[in-house]
């Protein structure tokens, strides 16, 4: 019998996907319903954080307030974990941060503008397929890949500017 993992590995979400410029990715909505026919008692979970608000002064701990996202001067970041509750998975983690249209991370004031809450629930959204895709639904989406687990099939990773300027030289060379 197949383990969750390539059980869910192996269904085929494509036709699902959308598109935002170049990129496919995979609504919450199909994510959610694909993954509840197949584990319907799933359930998922946010960490909550006590809630930080940075003034002129610095920051000042609200202890008493728990937020779904983490505040640093660095941005904003969401956890979201998954149990399929079938007695045999354990739970799936994925963490998110926070980003403008852009794909950069949005500094809480005074660093930056900024995150309001239409921010932090379209993150959680994405942060929740993120951990789907660690339980095996729609991984290949993140890899956009047609068979991302076949190293051959991968390309090598960019070289930085030196390696690049040491491969050129030796190709000279020969």
């Amino acid at each position: 019998m197949p383990s969750s993992f390539e059980k869910l590995r192996s269904i085929n979400v494509s036709h699902l996907t959308a598109k935002k410029g170049k990129l496919d990715y995979l609504p919450w909505t199909h994510a959610w319903n694909e993954l509840l026919k197949h584990y319907p008692n799933t359930s998922y979970n946010l960490r909550k954080w006590p809630l930080i608000i940075f003034g002129k002064e610095g920051p000042i701990w609200m202890e008493s307030t728990e937020v779904p996202y983490l505040v640093s001067p660095e941005g904003y970041m969401v956890h979201v974990s998954i149990n399929l509750n079938d007695g045999e998975t354990p739970s799936r983690y994925a963490d998110l941060f926070v980003m403008d249209s852009r794909n950069k991370a949005i500094l809480p004031k005074p660093y930056g503008n900024g995150a309001d809450m239409f921010d932090i629930n379209k993150t959680i959204q994405r942060c929740l397929v993120k951990a789907v895709a660690m339980c095996g639904l729609g991984l290949d989406i993140f890899t956009k890949e047609d068979n991302p687990l076949d190293p051959s099939d991968v390309d090598p990773p960019e070289l930085d500017a030196k390696e690049k300027r040491s491969e050129s030289t030796e190709t000279e060379e020969e």
